[in-house]
């Protein structure tokens, strides 16, 4: 079986979320490991794999806001709070197609709270509701 960089990386990584206090224990064992199994010429194939990891995970972490133009701060902690994630940090996306409103992506859920948006919604339940009645 071929263990790839992406997988080592993972390894490594979730090794370094269990022991914290042991860092540089944990990634000398590695390139141990990676020397024993011949797997060293590995290692910057790793290394951008742990970096891509951890900006993913950065990512998660933060609220991207698209927008037309510049929300108040009170209203930026109101969507904090909608989201659930007063605490996160918030990247502002200008997008001048934003006719009003936003969209508020956080951990994979988008929260589309666009004038756009909203008129989908309503042209979707207005079709939903129309083929309902044709069908009583």
């Amino acid at each position: 079986m071929n263990i790839t960089s992406r997988q080592l990386a993972r390894a490594l990584y979730q090794s370094l979320l269990d022991t914290p206090d042991k860092e540089g224990e944990v990634v000398q064992e590695f390139i141990k490991y990676l020397e024993e199994k011949n797997l060293i010429g590995l290692l910057p194939s790793v290394v951008k794999n742990l970096e891509y990891l951890q900006a993913r995970i950065e990512a998660q972490d933060n609220i991207k806001l698209t927008v037309n133009q510049q929300l108040p701060a009170e209203l930026v902690k109101k969507i904090k709070n909608f989201v659930g994630q007063t605490n996160a940090d918030i990247e502002i996306v200008k997008d001048s197609n934003i006719l009003g409103g936003f969209i508020a992506e956080y951990q994979n859920k988008i929260y589309d709270s666009s004038v756009s948006g909203q008129l989908n919604q309503v042209k979707k339940n207005l079709l939903n509701s129309k083929n309902n009645s044709k069908n009583n």
